[in-house]
């Protein structure tokens, strides 16, 4: 147990106190070698060396996409349900009438295409390429920091890291464009730059053989050249994979612009009918400022196929009243509790076939048209 003297006065204190401190720096000067310390912490490189090798063990991008969320995708929190789908329901519960008039200024073929596209385009599936493009990215920067250590070749080391650092900014960029829904034209642009760095890389990778001189290699163990040249193979291995899931992802992104056409070109011709026009507007703006994310495109394909059921369903209905000159009637169907107007009923009798029990379908006949007119 340590006993402290007693002390008459302030000063008597701080002389104590002050020799307490000498015997203290002595004791640390001892013990810690103060110049070894500063040269060792020059060791570490410049300031440049040091961050290479952190960025070789942490991924700075990663961690603060971790620790700070990132806002809700707008096309999760938006509302996803068609207006086309809306419409449908709401025709499907309109008169005969109604649905004979919709017939006749229907762009059905237009309509057609895009349910086809919706049904082929996949927005998550985009977004899962993107993120599987995003990991193997990593995966060769890594692999890459690591060759330029075992294998130092200043010139190689420099061109690959900084091509393999933009392509994995380029790809966090297509991967945040995809999920919080911009416009394609920039995912497709960020989509090029990530590919000419891929290839650029590629070409290099494949190219340092050639390139390695004795020079470079003759101080080198042979488990250093295995573990060199092991890694060399694995980052070969690792850009050809990444280049063919780029190239997935551009046909995903081809469908996806495939739907926005197809939707402009059926809102062109539908233009006669507003209300379906404007349904259809309001589904391509929507998808193109928050992504065609997958309910949106299902309702969009099941609201087609509502309208194109509610125009050519007419199995019970009564017609007798209904002027039938200028409805497209090749395509309807029709059952034997159908009613048609009395000047009618033989010719679409004549010009259908049965396709199922009690079901008949008007088939395209020039006698049709004949009649139409007369």
């Amino acid at each position: 147990m340590t006993v402290f003297p007693y002390f008459e006065d302030e000063t008597s204190l701080n002389q104590w106190l002050s020799a307490q401190i000498r015997e203290l720096d002595l004791s640390i000067g001892r013990a810690l070698d103060v110049e070894s310390g500063l040269h060792d912490a020059k060791d570490l490189g410049e300031p440049t060396r040091l961050n290479k090798a952190i960025a070789t063990l942490v991924d700075v991008e990663a961690g603060l996409e971790a620790i700070v969320p990132r806002p809700e995708p707008v096309s999760a929190i938006s509302p996803t349900i068609s207006e086309v789908a809306a419409y449908a329901e709401r025709l499907m519960a309109s008169p005969w009438q109604r649905r004979l008039e919709v017939r006749i200024r229907l762009p059905r073929q237009e309509l057609e295409e895009v349910r086809f596209a919706a049904l082929k385009h996949d927005l998550d599936r985009a977004i899962d390429h993107s993120e599987r493009i995003v990991g193997k990215v990593v995966q060769a920067v890594q692999c890459a920091q690591s060759l330029s250590h075992e294998i130092p070749i200043s010139e190689f080391a420099t061109e690959i890291e900084e091509l393999l650092e933009g392509a994995r900014r380029t790809a966090r960029q297509i991967k945040n464009t995809l999920t919080h829904g911009a416009r394609l034209w920039r995912t497709r642009a960020h989509l090029l730059v990530l590919t000419g760095h891929l290839k650029h890389s590629q070409s290099l990778t494949n190219g340092l053989a050639d390139r390695i001189t004795v020079e470079d290699i003759g101080h080198l163990s042979r488990e250093q050249l295995s573990q060199g040249f092991l890694n060399h193979n694995i980052l070969t291995k690792t850009l050809n994979e990444v280049l063919d899931l780029a190239d997935q992802l551009s046909g995903e992104l081809a469908r996806l612009c495939n739907l926005e056409r197809t939707l402009a070109a059926a809102h062109s011709r539908a233009r006669p009918n507003p209300e379906l026009a404007d349904a259809l507007n309001s589904d391509m703006h929507h998808g193109r400022e928050h992504g065609f994310n997958r309910a949106l495109t299902m309702a969009l394909a099941s609201g087609i196929e509502n309208i194109t059921q509610a125009t050519t369903n007419f199995t019970g209905a009564d017609l007798t009243t209904f002027d039938l000159h200028g409805v497209p009637l090749a395509g309807i169907r029709w059952s034997p509790t159908t009613r048609w107007p009395d000047n009618w009923t033989t010719l679409i009798q004549l010009t259908s076939i049965e396709v199922s029990p009690d079901l008949f379908e008007i088939r395209e006949d020039p006698r049709l048209n004949t009649h139409a007119t007369t």
